[in-house]
Formats: structure tokens, sequence, C-alpha cells
């Protein structure tokens, strides 16, 4: 009677390990997943600050020629800040 006991104890004990290792690595998929998610993000959002900042830079050396601007030097520096302001206003 006492081995039918501690085999039945033993195959149980087993089997909990298993629905525990189970879950285990269930939890490591979910924040795994959770954490490319939010590494994605970040990554979209520095590209996004990196273009933003690059299109400053370049409305800054591009104003600096502002006294000997044409027609279209202008409706280029406008089409310029256009996009620095989009990629801003998707940075806020």
């Amino acid at each position: 009677m006492w081995l039918k006991l501690k085999i039945f104890f033993g195959y149980t004990i087993l089997i909990l390990l298993l629905v525990f290792i189970v879950y285990q690595f269930r939890q490591e998929q979910m924040l795994r997943h959770m954490l490319r998610k939010e590494e994605k993000k970040l990554v979209t959002i520095h590209r996004l600050a990196e273009k933003s900042y690059i299109g400053l830079l370049d409305l800054s050396t591009h104003a600096e020629i502002a006294v000997t601007w044409d027609d279209d030097d202008l409706s280029e520096y406008s089409r310029k800040r256009r996009g620095v302001c989009d990629s801003l206003q998707l940075l806020k």
C-alpha cells in the first residue's frame, strides 16, 4: 500500500513540476513579446527624433544664406520646414 502511495505522490509531483515549467515558459514568452514590442516602439521614436534633429540642422544651415534666396529657395525651405514640423508633431 505504501509503495503505491509513494508512486502516486511521485507522479503527482512530476506532473505539478511539468505544469509549473510550462507556466513559467509561457510567462517568459509573454514577457519577451512585450519587451520586443516596447523595443520596436523605442526604435521608432529614436529614428523619428534623429530624423527631426537632422532636419533641424539642415534648416538652420539652409537659413544662414537667406539673404541670397530666390523663390525656389523659399519654396524648398518651406517644404523642408513642413517635413520637420510633421516629424516633430509625430514625436509629440
